[in-house]
């Protein structure tokens, strides 16, 4: 699903467009693991889902790397159990010397006309590779620039990524139970409620949304018998949208391994770390997807003069889609405070004239039959005329009602 933000939107790392071509290269993939805040590259699809079930979350595919060229090593530190990527055999020969580093037998190739860029973080011990200029850019004081370091013969584009971002044959995990709320759980922003979805036709979603007016993430559930990941298609699926910017190809998509069932009613949290852009998925109480989205981090967002709006939202995939999103005991925090004695102003925005809202700030469904667009575009080509959006002001009022506005 594509996203356009000047009324605001969601979605997990950037990904870039490319020209059309045959794709013969090798696919590499990223995860993340919150416990050593460390990204993983690896061609290798047994290690992708084989990872995912010891601590690491599948955040798709980053780029594509060439069949040959110049070997990239991939080494391990015995010392902070992170991961190096390089393509200069003498760092690699320094770095092995001393014993604190070892080669992984994982490695693939550099080679075409993408640059990777690599930074590193001294606080956190941890090398971060990039494809994104303005990633890069932002994340430079906080993050050591260590310049291009490896190349990509492309990039997928936002099209093609929500089709391949996730190998298929996975194991669909049974939904958790937890205790993590936003009372108990460290965050500068959250978003959290009881959320359940029904309608009718092609597609239709519920999402708790953190948006600025160029960047976005969104935690949800969805229903879409076009899910970019077969896995998903024509059930109730929970799933992350990683929105970098409004540019083409910056938008990512991701799943859980965990499926619900539409009617039902889910506890759903999403929450951000604006030192970091680290943000964190929760279902019914339990941490089931992190990533990271640098266009969320304070810094960036001063740099751009904005500030990050809290959203729940509903959405249908075409022309003739019913939905109907409820959204009940929403909490929020902002700036690190949870006060549930805070009365939020709000402003729906009716991207689509068969949506409307009823209800309150903290008891609300969004609901209706898409209608106006016709049947040559979908919520891909024109994501902004198809959904509803309840958008949290944080303005307190001195007599506050419980109405929207």
């Amino acid at each position: 699903m594509k996203w356009k933000l000047t009324l605001g939107a969601i979605a997990v790392f950037s990904l870039l467009a490319v020209s059309e071509q045959t794709f013969a290269d090798s696919s590499i993939y990223r995860l993340y693991n919150p416990t050593l805040k460390e990204h993983l590259f690896t061609s290798d699809t047994n290690e992708y889902d084989v990872l995912s079930s010891k601590g690491w979350n599948q955040e798709g595919l980053a780029w594509y790397a060439p069949d040959n060229g110049q070997q990239v090593t991939r080494l391990y530190s015995k010392i902070t159990h992170k991961h190096l990527y390089t393509t200069d055999q003498n760092e690699v020969s320094v770095l092995t010397r001393s014993g604190a580093w070892v080669q992984d037998a994982m490695s693939f190739y550099s080679g075409g006309d993408t640059p990777i860029y690599r930074l590193y973080h001294e606080g956190i011990k941890t090398h971060l590779l990039t494809a994104d200029t303005n990633e890069y850019q932002t994340l430079a004081g906080a993050w050591n620039q260590e310049g291009v370091k490896l190349y990509a013969t492309a990039l997928p584009d936002s099209d093609r990524s929500s089709s391949i971002a996730q190998p298929t044959s996975k194991v669909i995990k049974t939904l958790p139970v937890g205790e993590q709320g936003i009372e108990n759980t460290p965050s500068t922003d959250t978003i959290e409620a009881d959320v359940s979805l029904t309608g009718s036709g092609t597609g239709y979603h519920a999402k708790l949304v953190m948006a600025t007016a160029t960047s976005a993430i969104s935690f949800g559930i969805q229903y879409d018998t076009g899910a970019g990941d077969p896995d998903f298609r024509n059930q109730l699926a929970f799933m992350v949208e990683n929105v970098a910017s409004n540019a083409s190809g910056q938008q990512a998509y991701s799943w859980t391994n965990h499926v619900g069932e539409l009617g039902q009613t889910y506890h759903i949290m999403l929450t951000l770390d604006e030192a970091t852009g680290n943000y964190a998925g929760y279902i019914n109480g339990s941490q089931v997807i992190t990533g990271n989205n640098a266009m969320l981090t304070s810094q960036a967002i001063a740099a751009r003069g904005e500030k990050i709006y809290l959203r729940t939202e509903g959405s249908g995939r075409k022309e003739g889609d019913n939905i109907s999103a409820s959204f009940s005991n929403v909490k929020l925090k902002t700036n690190g405070v949870y006060d549930p004695n805070i009365a939020w102003t709000t402003h729906f925005y009716q991207e689509n004239p068969g949506v409307s809202i009823s209800g309150d700030v903290t008891n609300h469904t969004i609901s209706g039959i898409m209608t106006g667009m016709g049947t040559h575009v979908d919520w891909d080509s024109a994501y902004e005329s198809f959904s509803g959006i309840l958008q949290y002001d944080n303005v307190v009022q001195e007599n506050p009602t419980s109405q929207t506005n």
